[in-house]
């Protein structure tokens, strides 16, 4: 299983590296991918966008296809690219986003992007990877619809990914991460479960996030060692990505790093995780 963390737009393969073997990306150039990549860690790169308020509908299916392929002739070490960032979300699609629409254009996204890279590449593709929640930790309705358009489109992608923060919610059921949803996936799909953001922040006394109560950063550390060593047992989770390298902003403090790039406990105990070794 592959353990790594989000490193958002940080520069910082080496200390990535002292702690996981791989990392997402976000469109990055060739010159970044290969700054990682020649420090042994490996990319998976999210191509997020353009984000844009008509939703993946107004996106060319061809040219953002023609885009991935060149990128992926630019920099073969990816091992894997994310089509699109939850393309569900109104936050960054527009107020239409989670529609029957969107998930058509979506779906027909997911056939371009895979018969161009099966033209260009054959068998010596990326993992092409799809959201099936579409951003909403605690639902499977984007997929729904996805599937609805296109019966065939599991067809077209190597894995689905998830974002299971744990909410703001009970206590307990937030230090948990959203583990049903994950579990979901893999039986609404059949195909390995890719986690690409998943994260608890520290900003003690500052508001929750969106996603996630705040922790302690000893609480944040466990929660973290916690769903990785519960990851890796399911057998169908294929990679566990913690949101994200470092804290920034008022209460975005999801980093293993805090806003200097010093090291909180997490980073050494997401290090422990990925090894299969005991938590610190």
């Amino acid at each position: 299983m592959w353990v790594g963390v989000d490193a958002g737009g940080w520069s910082a393969a080496a200390d990535i590296k002292g702690a996981v073997n791989y990392v997402r990306l976000d469109t990055p150039t060739s010159s970044r991918i290969a700054s990682y990549t020649s420090a042994g860690v490996s990319v998976i790169d999210v191509i997020a966008g353009p984000y844009n308020s008509g939703g993946v509908s107004a996106l060319d299916a061809n040219a953002w296809a023609a885009n991935a392929v060149a990128t992926y002739k630019a920099s073969p070490s990816i091992v894997a690219i994310e089509i699109l960032n939850e393309p569900g979300g109104s936050w960054f699609w527009g107020s239409n986003a989670l529609s029957q629409t969107n998930a058509a254009a979506y779906a027909h996204l997911l056939k371009t992007v895979h018969a161009a890279f099966v033209s260009a590449f054959g068998a010596n593709r990326p993992l092409l990877l799809a959201s099936y929640d579409g951003g909403y930790s605690g639902g499977s309705t984007w997929w729904s619809m996805v599937q609805a358009a296109d019966p065939n489109v599991a067809s077209y992608i190597d894995g689905v990914t998830v974002h299971p923060y744990g909410g703001t919610g009970s206590t307990g059921a937030s230090a948990l991460g959203n583990r049903a949803n994950v579990a979901a996936a893999h039986t609404a799909t059949g195909l390995p479960v890719f986690i690409t953001e998943l994260g608890w922040p520290t900003a003690v006394g500052q508001p929750n996030t969106g996603d996630s109560l705040q922790w302690s950063e000893a609480n944040q550390a466990t929660n973290i060692y916690n769903f990785v060593t519960w990851a890796r047992g399911t057998g169908y989770i294929k990679a566990v990505i913690v949101f994200n390298y470092s804290d920034y902003g008022t209460n975005m403090w999801y980093g293993i790093t805090r806003v200097d790039q010093s090291h909180k406990k997490s980073y050494e105990d997401l290090r422990r995780a990925a090894l299969g070794l005991p938590q610190s």
